[in-house]
């Protein structure tokens, strides 16, 4: 992690399906953490050293918390089983600041709305539904 790392405590981890957890992060201060956009992910330091990056899947709007999901991966490296397996409520864990390399808007009305394309990756339906917040925000056009 970077010396810009953040200090988080995990609020809640809730199993959501066969695999899947989520958790939801509250900065260790208890303050408010950096604002972020949809699309926004975190890199995530674990104790075995290794860094996972999650996207950042709760309402943009939101600064009292981050909510990640996390697909336990059969085919894992370590990442996904040290979350799911290594990672409680209360634990305290070192994450980056927010990062948007696929940004929707910038959060300023536009008179005239953009259209994007969504990509039919996993990545990009993910990105796609995580960015329907931002919609009505930012008046976009989507086109399918």
């Amino acid at each position: 992690m970077t010396p810009r790392a953040l200090s988080v405590r995990v609020a809640r981890k809730h199993i959501e399906a066969v695999d899947i957890c989520s958790f939801e992060l509250v900065s260790a201060d208890g303050g408010a953490l950096p604002a972020f956009a949809a699309g926004s992910h975190i890199d995530v330091g674990l104790s075995n050293g290794l860094t996972r990056q999650y996207s950042l899947c709760n309402d943009p709007t939101e600064n009292h918390r981050y909510v990640i999901g996390v697909l336990k991966d059969p085919a894992s490296r370590g990442g996904s089983r040290a979350m799911h397996e290594q990672v409680h409520e209360g634990n305290l864990l070192l994450i980056s600041p927010p990062k948007n390399h696929f940004p929707l808007c910038d959060g300023v009305r536009r008179a005239r709305a953009p259209r994007h394309v969504p990509d039919a990756t996993r990545a990009g339906r993910q990105r796609l539904l995580r960015s329907f917040f931002c919609t009505a925000k930012c008046m976009i056009s989507l086109t399918f």
